[in-house]
């Protein structure tokens, strides 16, 4: 599944997209065993244009949190 948020403010889009992926482990970390594994995997990112000028983007990954608790963790934890 793919979902695409954009921003009015500055036209830039955040994606996130969560499928099964495969792949060794052991490709970017040498302490997992050399075997393929398939997984649910969460990749985000924010397509911002080549070459951007003076911006700046955060976001935060919580597992676990139901849509409706977002506005009230994101006021007591300082997103910047």
């Amino acid at each position: 599944m793919t979902r695409r948020a954009t921003s009015s403010s500055n036209r830039r889009s955040f994606v996130c997209k969560n499928n099964a992926r495969s792949g060794s482990w052991h490709a970017s970390n040498r302490r997992y065993p050399e075997r393929d594994e398939t997984r649910d995997l969460l990749t985000a990112w924010i397509e911002h244009g080549a070459a951007p000028q003076g911006a700046k983007y955060a976001y935060a990954v919580v597992p676990g949190i139901e849509r409706e608790e977002v506005a009230g963790y994101a006021a007591k934890v300082p997103v910047v």
